[in-house]
């Protein structure tokens, strides 16, 4: 698990980081939740209740995976989620749980969308090395209506995402204590959630 994790941080092509996921998608979801232990969707979960009050609102989840994320969300009636991801395999598993509304194999930095149509966003493990660099922001930025919310994770050690945050046209509401995001395999991964308005 924590070679496969190692692999996936690595500088390496769309194509290659793709190929790493569809061999991974089957059994992600319980290697998640079983082993890694993973942080993530809990937490967004909170947040995303905390913040996103309306459930009928236009969200993008990007870096989708598998959708394990938007399980809890749907059950508490947030439908109206579409989501992108570069793994025809996490894909397949997505729409295998009903909780979007569309689905696309799109990459994070060229999105198919036109601008400011979302009114929500939401990324988990997604803007880091060796998936989506910083000027992905930007491409968040042009797809999301003025006022969005978007609540993502970034790791403590991201450096170059935050210095990139400073220079987008955002305002920040909150961001979570530090923590493991994978405790059950490397709790040396410390991330924390943050929720921007865009402006």
């Amino acid at each position: 698990m924590k070679d496969f994790l190692n692999k996936s941080y690595k500088d390496t092509t769309i194509e290659e980081t793709a190929a790493l996921y569809d061999e991974w998608a089957p059994e992600y979801d319980e290697v998640s939740l079983k082993y890694e232990r993973y942080m993530y969707p809990l937490i967004l979960t909170g947040l995303w209740c905390r913040y996103i009050l309306d459930k009928n609102i236009h969200t993008l989840d990007i870096g989708c995976g598998t959708g394990l994320h938007t399980t809890a969300l749907s059950t508490i009636d947030y439908h109206n989620i579409e989501g992108i991801d570069i793994s025809t395999g996490m894909l397949k598993e997505a729409k295998s749980k009903n909780n979007y509304k569309m689905l696309y194999k799109a990459s994070a930095l060229d999105m198919p969308f036109k601008n400011n149509t979302f009114q929500a966003a939401m990324s988990t493990g997604v803007f880091t090395p060796g998936h989506v660099s910083p000027i992905g922001f930007w491409e968040v930025d042009r797809v999301l209506e003025r006022s969005s919310m978007f609540i993502f994770t970034l790791r403590i050690d991201a450096d170059s995402y935050r210095q990139e945050l400073h220079n987008l046209p955002w305002t920040k509401i909150y961001e979570t204590k530090e923590f493991a995001a994978m405790p059950g395999v490397d709790p040396d991964i410390i991330s924390t959630m943050l929720v921007y308005q865009i402006q």
